[in-house]
Order: C-alpha cells, then sequence, then structure tokens
C-alpha cells in the first residue's frame, strides 16, 4: 500500500468521501482525493464539519489485500487498528506543536479540537472492497471570539502564532 499513488485533483467537490466511493472499483490502492472547495464535508455521525479556508483536507482510498481472508469478527478489530495507526501517524509530526489525540478521532490542543479523521468502509455484493479516510486539520485559519466556534475549535496557527506551510503538509 502507498498513499498517493494516483492523485484526483478537483477544484470543488460536495464530499469527499463520496468521491472517493464512487471510484472504489477503477482507482487503485493509495489513491488520494483533493480539492480545493467542499460544499458539504461531514464529520462523525453526520455532523457537519465547517470547510474554512485555510484548512488541510485530505481524502484517500485504502483497498486492502487483507480484506479477502478477514472473518466478520476481525474486521472490526481491524479496522480500529487501521484507524489507531493512521492517528498517530498524522499526530506524530504534530506533537511538537502541541496537539494530542482525543480517541477515537480527534486532534486537540489547549482543550480545543484542531482536526479529526473519518473512516468509512465501503462494501459491495456483501464484501468489504476498501476504506475510505478523510482527515482535517485546521492549519491557518483564525477562530475569532465573536465566531461560534471560537469555544471549541483552534487552528496550528493559533496555536503557534505563526503561519503553516501548507504545501508543506501536502
Amino acid at each position: 500500500m502507498i498513499i498517493g499513488k494516483k492523485l484526483y485533483r478537483t477544484a470543488t467537490t460536495s464530499d469527499s468521501m463520496a468521491w472517493a466511493k464512487e471510484h472504489i472499483h477503477d482507482a487503485p490502492d493509495g489513491s488520494v482525493f483533493l480539492a480545493d472547495t467542499f460544499t458539504h464535508a461531514k464529520g462523525r455521525q453526520g455532523r457537519t464539519w465547517s470547510v474554512r479556508p485555510g484548512q488541510l483536507l485530505v481524502t484517500f482510498l485504502l483497498k486492502p489485500a487483507q480484506f479477502a481472508v478477514y472473518t466478520p469478527d476481525d474486521l472490526p478489530i481491524r479496522l480500529n487498528q487501521l484507524n489507531m495507526a493512521l492517528s498517530l501517524g498524522i499526530l506524530e509530526p504534530l506533537k511538537s506543536l502541541g496537539v494530542a489525540l482525543k480517541w477515537p478521532n480527534d486532534f486537540v490542543a489547549n482543550n480545543k479540537k484542531l482536526g479529526g479523521i473519518l473512516m468509512h468502509l465501503v462494501w459491495h455484493d456483501n464484501v468489504p472492497k476498501g476504506v475510505v479516510v478523510g482527515f482535517a486539520l485546521n492549519v491557518n485559519n483564525v477562530f475569532e471570539s465573536n465566531d461560534e466556534l471560537f469555544a471549541t475549535a483552534t487552528s496550528l496557527c493559533m496555536q503557534t502564532g505563526v503561519q503553516q506551510d501548507m504545501r508543506a503538509l501536502y
């Protein structure tokens, strides 16, 4: 599995997770789906994710060959392990900036949400065909005191006082 094997890019998408699911049969394992703007980004349990300039939003598709040998009892355990591995991998370079992980899927700093990760299992004919993974990080966006998210959200820029190089994060 090589993440970034193929890049799909568009100016606008409604929902990158749905876009990736549409390509479950033709996109190779590790494909990345990037959009400049999103019209309906979702968070966990169907919540809306507020998309703002300065955020990093990445979606990728994993199609592990191991799906063929997993039992129905194995699958939830394996998906939990995958979530843990991906979350820790994203967290590692952010730890030096004061970012921590709030299990199972939130990145936080100073008790405020900085980002999150979502995974959707894609089925075809009662067989798992892939996992769509999306993560978002508030990087250079700033939440002003009159913003409804000010009390609960933060960004890397707000934590460090420095604008981050977004290209370095891709």
